[in-house]
């Protein structure tokens, strides 16, 4: 599902539209508080009588509650996971006869860690905001009274008191969330003219609210397709009402015409099984036709697209690496090779810069990603590529790990992996392509020590060996011949020079005692950071030209020849 964000510029009856919200706000509160205590068949009662709301408005109000909940519930998860993985490590620490001041300082935080995540653990989400409402609560003891802050400044408590008070209302204040029907033109409530720029709202019989919005002009032929396909009952349009825009969600899949047709699958497996008595006999005709939808998707993704043909990229904080490779014979061939060095636009801010200067700053280093994507996806087109392998985004850093501001300022803040996630299911479902995402464990290691490229294409190559094969059996590692270990070697002799002390990779077995008799050795550079690293290691380095087609001049596109 994508949304596109629409900004309200009138509304013809504002009081009604504000008056709806907080009903839907009271709602919302009141199902999130009991949805772990009832189904869902008890639940919609409960809301539609409550609230006087119809079938549609309940469930609305349902799933929206329901998706926070299970975002809150998400979330204590990982803090129970990562309050398990803090216990093992405090375990270990408390096991050493003797500790060195890094030990001491791991379980000092380690322990911090493990007290903040405790507290966090027993609280439930506050709607208007926590810090508000115990601002307002501590407040409230000093009524009438005048303070003094802490940087010296006098406060007439009365008046914060207020000003907060309208702040914490405003922000309970959810918006309007209705669920789309395809059946009913998108949606029974709003009646779409998208070419005037204009929705109208029908919460009840002789009751319609027109909301005119503003939205950019490249928005307009999107919308004006979106409501073409509603009109004919083919698509369903969700709709997010707050205070200064409105959002539309639609399915992007079946807007592409990539998709399985779920109404059909259910159809056939209903047909199929309709005289079967036997459960497990059941269950498998319904896997067998889940798995010919599933099989029919693939086919109608890949074509016109080379089945044998992957992309798959690494980043870094500083470097987006990609390649294009064909698996087709015994030997895969690397196809098209290149990366985008993003130093320029990673550059810490001056020291006096102004917070609207930062975010200006943020704002060009989010310009400058979707150009790359842009570009990606255009090259992959154009190389006719049916799968695309990447490392499965979402991951952590360990609690209490020793690192440096600035690290943590490149990997938390600079990767905008939250952005890249989306940009790339954005046009994954847009062109069809196949997705697979993979465990990128040791990637980098092994990626440096086969291949013949910097740090990150050697390890998207490694990532798209992966990928490719994530569904064979025991090809999760490349195979260790007799001549790996000495190739290996020959290579980090090249990048260190002055260290001789690789000779523990010779009892090595597989990839991970090698990536970890690696980082065993102090001082050891295994990456291949730079394209004189290349020609330190190889006496024929492929060339590397850059390209001018990118549009942003901060942003380098180097490709290297075959």
């Amino acid at each position: 599902m994508l949304a596109i964000k629409l900004h309200i510029k009138e509304v013809s009856d504002y009081p009604f539209l504000r008056k709806k919200r907080e009903d839907f706000s009271c709602a919302m509160r009141y199902a999130y508080v009991r949805i772990h205590l009832h189904k869902k068949a008890e639940l919609l009662p409960m809301i539609k009588e409550r609230f006087e709301m119809n079938d549609i408005e309940a469930r609305s109000v349902y799933t929206e509650a329901k998706a926070k909940f299970e975002q809150t519930k998400k979330g204590k998860e990982n803090i129970e996971g990562r309050l398990v993985e803090i216990g093992k490590e405090l375990k270990k620490l408390s096991k050493k006869g003797h500790k060195s001041e890094k030990d001491v300082r791991r379980e000092f935080k380690l322990n911090q860690k493990k007290v903040a995540l405790g507290q966090s653990l027993g609280k439930d989400i506050t709607f208007g905001g926590k810090h508000r409402l115990r601002r307002i609560s501590y407040l409230s003891n000093f009524r009438g009274k005048r303070m003094a802050m802490n940087d010296g400044r006098q406060i007439d408590v009365d008046k914060d008191l207020g000003e907060l008070r309208e702040e914490y209302v405003q922000q309970r204040l959810l918006s309007i969330y209705l669920l789309g029907e395809a059946n009913q033109k998108g949606n029974r409530f709003f009646s779409f003219d998208f070419k005037n720029k204009k929705i109208t709202y029908k919460p009840k019989k002789g009751t319609k609210i027109e909301i005119k919005f503003n939205c950019p002009q490249g928005q307009m032929e999107l919308l004006q397709r979106l409501q073409e396909l509603a009109e004919k009952k083919e698509m369903a349009l969700t709709v997010r009402i707050g205070q200064d825009e409105v959002n539309i969600y639609y399915d992007d899949a079946l807007l592409s015409g990539y998709y399985i047709d779920e109404q059909a699958r259910k159809v056939e497996w209903q047909e199929a099984v309709k005289d079967i008595i036997d459960p497990e006999e059941k269950a498998a005709i319904i896997k067998g036709v889940y798995k010919k939808y599933y099989e029919m998707f693939d086919v109608q993704r890949l074509n016109g697209k080379i089945p044998y043909r992957i992309f798959s990229w690494d980043n870094n904080p500083n470097h987006l690496g990609c390649v294009i490779q064909d698996f087709k014979g015994a030997v895969p061939r690397t196809v098209y090779a290149w990366h985008y060095d993003l130093t320029e636009i990673n550059k810490k801010p001056p020291k006096g810069a102004t917070k609207k200067e930062r975010k200006r700053i943020n704002q060009k280093r989010e310009h400058g990603l979707k150009h790359i994507w842009d570009d990606i996806f255009a090259t992959l087109m154009y190389f006719k590529c049916g799968y695309f392998g990447s490392e499965n985004l979402d991951l952590k850093q360990k609690d209490g790990e020793d690192s440096s501001r600035e690290a943590n300022r490149q990997t938390k803040n600079i990767w905008l992996r939250e952005l890249s996630s989306q940009l790339i299911d954005k046009y994954i479902t847009k062109y069809g392509i196949i997705h697979r995402k993979i465990n990128a464990a040791y990637t980098s290691t092994i990626g440096n020590l086969l291949h013949n490229f910097i740090d990150p294409i050697n390890a998207a190559i490694e990532i798209g060996r992966r990928a490719f094969f994530q569904f064979h059996e025991d090809s999760f590692y490349p195979e260790i011949c007799a001549g790996t270990i000495d190739h290996a070697m020959s290579r980090l002799l090249a990048l260190n020079p002055q260290l001789r002390d690789v000779g523990s990779l010779k009892d090595c077995t597989n990839w991970v005692e090698i990536h970890r008799s690696i980082r065993g050795i102090t001082g050891l550079r295994y990456r291949v950071s730079s394209y004189d690293d290349m020609c330190l290691i190889h006496t024929n380095p492929s060339k590397r030209s850059e390209s001018t087609k990118l549009k942003h001049s901060k942003i380098k596109k180097y490709i290297f020849a075959n």
